[in-house]
């Protein structure tokens, strides 16, 4: 959960989580923009250790954090099958990406910037929790990408480099707030289908 992100949560080294009542180890590595990386499969009972082996470059540019999922490696096991199912690991995913935003979030505006575009895909996620877990995590992807902009712009830049990073700021703007409407019609048009079937089969019922 969100409150469980302490001040060291994003530190380097092993840490275990507490997500939705299971015990999530993983490994943080590298500086700068976190990246939550993830090994194929759960509960073969291996672990994320070849991955932090062969993807050292990725720690250069990026904050890399190695989650191994419920039933791998380190992180705790279950008895009930049914709690390895594709959804129940999407919400965890979704639980772990949401606290690193908050995280992001809250450090820039420590730093007295307030990466609004960010925080608007991050309650946009949270909002969606419950209805559409994989739009919720789709959105806080965006929201990840989006609360730290250092990465893409220098902070010392020439008149003619200040003009194109304006463009390109404009730019991911225009295309995300796109996916913002994209996203909200994809959803409206669902939630229509979705009652159109109803109405139809209460009325088969009649």
């Amino acid at each position: 959960m969100i409150d469980n992100l302490n001040q060291d949560a994003l530190s380097s080294g092993e840490h275990i989580v507490p997500i939705r009542g299971v015990n999530l180890w993983y490994h943080v590595k590298g500086s700068g923009q976190p990246l939550l990386f993830l090994p194929g499969g759960s509960g073969w009972g291996g672990d994320i250790t070849p991955y932090i082996e062969t993807l050292k470059l990725l720690e250069e540019a990026r904050k890399v954090i190695y989650l191994e999922p419920r039933g791998i490696g380190r992180s705790q096991r279950l008895e009930d099958p049914s709690l390895y199912s594709m959804d129940e690991q999407v919400e965890d995913i979704l639980e772990q990406k949401i606290a690193i935003v908050r995280k992001n979030l809250i450090k820039e505006v420590n730093k007295g910037i307030f990466p609004i575009i960010g925080y608007s895909y991050y309650e946009y996620a949270n909002s969606l929790k419950e209805e559409d877990v994989y739009a919720a995590l789709l959105y806080s992807e965006y929201a990840l990408e989006l609360s730290n902009l250092d990465m893409y712009f220098k902070r010392e830049t020439s008149n003619i480099e200040f003009k194109q990073d304006f463009n390109v700021y404009f730019g991911v703007i225009f295309i995300f707030i796109g996916g913002i409407v994209i996203g909200f019609l994809v959803g409206t048009l669902y939630k229509r289908r979705k009652i159109l079937k109803k109405r139809k089969r209460s009325k088969k019922r009649k």
